[in-house]
């Protein structure tokens, strides 16, 4: 069964919870606000079914076909709302318009990064947009994606790497009428981290925060900003100062798992893999409009020709994935684990880091 000796071996995917029809599993939070399984003994069967969807134990498949793109939603307004370029709203209206379902992230009413799933076009713009937390799949999400794809219904999935590939495992067989969709993943901060932080704004602007943006490009997209609404007015955080930010890129929120990630380098089996593409003034000038622009990296034959199917809402062509590893270190390193993160969590548990 899973039994979690060392942090660093459990990436909160909730592929666990998902596979044990018994109820035997649930997931609590620990002190620095990760959610980590439970196992209940008297319920377990020792069907060993948690271990087989783990992947921090199935780690020996990865994909072999890595073709890059430089790529940007033609759509200007569209991009602008994205993180980078925009590049998720074609796929779904391309899911939607073949009869399909899209499962994306967005934040409930807590403030939790939740996964969803949306038959529609207004639900699924709910997805847009980075959530700089980890998401919580829950204990039906999965089952959700297997049933829609048994009903023969076209599924876009999206999220991080480890969560594409407890999915896989999860499945257990392929399915053609899946597109699996990573994220170039620095790692995941967690909800104490994001509530600390919440609360720091919500007291320096005198309310209750209404919604929340971790890439706002009003700024534009290499500068990108916080913002948020309270009191029905637009606040803005300047990322290059932001405590949140600056730490996080720093590594110093992250999930233990997060500082040894066993899906690095494309080993999730996901269709496709989309993120910023930073550097990209530096070989593909007439991407580089500071409005956003992503890499695309295509995995499998379907995914080069949803791609195709895409080029009627966006602009896209090759390019040389060595070169943009170069400025995106996500797609190849883990963070780097440091000294200084226990006493910043010791800090924010005090209530004492953002103030």
């Amino acid at each position: 069964m899973i039994e979690i000796n060392n942090k660093k071996d459990c990436c909160g995917c909730c592929g666990c919870i998902n596979i044990c029809y018994h109820n035997a599993i649930s997931m609590e939070y620990d002190s620095e606000g990760f959610l980590y399984p439970i196992i209940d003994l008297d319920s377990c069967k020792d069907c060993q079914l948690c271990e087989k969807v783990c992947p921090q134990l199935n780690t020996d498949s990865f994909n072999t076909f890595n073709k890059a793109y430089v790529a940007i939603n033609k759509n200007l307004s569209e991009r602008c709302d994205s993180s980078s370029g925009g590049i998720f709203l074609p796929l779904a209206r391309y899911t939607l318009e073949n009869n399909g379902v899209v499962f994306g992230v967005k934040f409930n009413n807590e403030f939790k990064a939740v996964h969803y799933f949306g038959e529609n076009l207004s639900e699924v713009k709910k997805f847009v947009g980075s959530k700089y937390i980890q998401s919580n799949i829950g204990n039906e999400t999965f089952r959700e994606v297997k049933k829609f794809l048994k009903d023969k219904r076209e599924v876009l999935f999206t999220g991080t790497p480890c969560q594409i590939k407890s999915l896989k495992l999860f499945l257990r067989k392929k399915y053609d009428n899946l597109i699996a969709v990573d994220l170039l993943c620095h790692g995941v901060p967690s909800y104490l981290v994001f509530d600390a932080y919440r609360g720091y704004l919500e007291d320096k602007y005198g309310g209750k925060i209404q919604s929340f943006k971790f890439r706002d490009k009003h700024g534009g997209w290499k500068r990108y900003d916080l913002s948020f609404k309270i009191n029905e007015k637009i606040c803005y955080e300047n990322s290059s100062d932001d405590l949140f930010i600056k730490n996080f890129r720093e590594d110093l929120f992250l999930r233990y798992s997060c500082y040894d990630c066993p899906v690095k380098n494309f080993k999730s089996l996901s269709d496709i893999t989309i993120g910023d593409y930073w550097g990209v003034e530096g070989i593909h000038n007439d991407f580089d409009d500071d409005k956003g622009t992503s890499i695309i990296i295509t995995h499998t034959s379907k995914a080069e020709n949803v791609l195709n199917e895409l080029a009627k809402d966006i602009e896209f062509k090759s390019t040389d994935l060595e070169f943009a590893s170069q400025f995106n270190r996500a797609i190849h390193s883990s963070g780097v684990l440091k000294d200084s993160r226990k006493v910043i969590f010791d800090k924010i548990k005090n209530n004492e880091f953002f103030r």
